[in-house]
């Protein structure tokens, strides 16, 4: 075979590979996309969920409490619907109108906060508010 006709294979097997990485990435593309979708999908309902705690007795509601929280009587703190509403009301939202809200106590900012987390639209909030005087420490929104 002459140095011609290697360089014509040569050229023909560099171009079926990169057919077959392009086709490869478009695959995976489509994949992710079509996985995003269905998770977007599943997840995307307009009921909201509050997860008090994170075990299955509700007589312990309001009580779920990090390791890193310093122990106190929750009782000097304000309630985990009040943390809910003063970060509602700091944005003119209800709660019926968000998704997939959350709220529990945290250690930050070197004081014990009430984390509260929710989606609105097409975007992610997350409030730090202190959970003796109700006031809020740091508030951010995010693009989901």
């Amino acid at each position: 075979m002459n140095k011609k006709n290697l360089n014509k294979y040569l050229v023909l097997a560099l171009l079926v590979v990169i057919v077959l990485l392009l086709v490869a990435v478009i695959v995976v593309v489509f994949n992710e996309r079509t996985m995003e979708r269905k998770i977007e999908d599943y997840f995307d309902r307009d009921s909201y969920n509050v997860d008090y705690d994170n075990d299955d007795n509700d007589t312990n509601i309001g009580n779920d409490i990090d390791e890193k929280v310093p122990e106190t009587d929750t009782k000097d703190y304000i309630s985990h619907q009040e943390a809910i509403n003063i970060a509602l009301k700091n944005i003119g939202l209800k709660q019926s109108q968000v998704r997939d809200l959350d709220c529990g106590l945290d250690y930050r900012y070197n004081e014990t906060v009430y984390e509260v987390t929710f989606d609105y639209e097409y975007h992610e909030y997350e409030y730090y508010i202190n959970a003796k005087t109700g006031k809020i420490i740091h508030s951010f929104k995010e693009r989901d």
